[in-house]
């Protein structure tokens, strides 16, 4: 018995590039057309994301003050887009 692994392209606008590289389409539903999935979907890839950018321990030596400027930003932004993409998904269920 043989197994069968079948790849898809991304979507032209796959939002979950961190995850898919822009290649392969992972399954994630960021991009499903279903509003609640698609809104779930980010929320869950952005509560990932975040708490990877607050566990960040890759110091490089020389580096770590534009590090930590670029980790702080990084955790603003992604603070950001769960605050919105939170509300989308409270207006899509009520």
């Amino acid at each position: 018995m043989s197994n069968i692994h079948i790849d898809f392209a991304c979507t032209k606008n796959c939002w979950n590039l961190i995850d898919s590289y822009g290649e392969i389409c992972i399954g994630c539903g960021c991009c499903s057309k279903d509003k609640k999935v698609r809104y779930e979907s980010r929320i869950r890839c952005l509560e990932r994301w975040l708490k990877e950018w607050y566990e960040f321990d890759d110091w490089i030596d020389g580096f770590r003050e534009t590090q930590e400027k670029n980790v702080k930003a990084n955790i603003r932004y992604f603070k950001r887009q769960l605050r919105y993409y939170r509300k989308q998904l409270e207006a899509v269920m009520t």
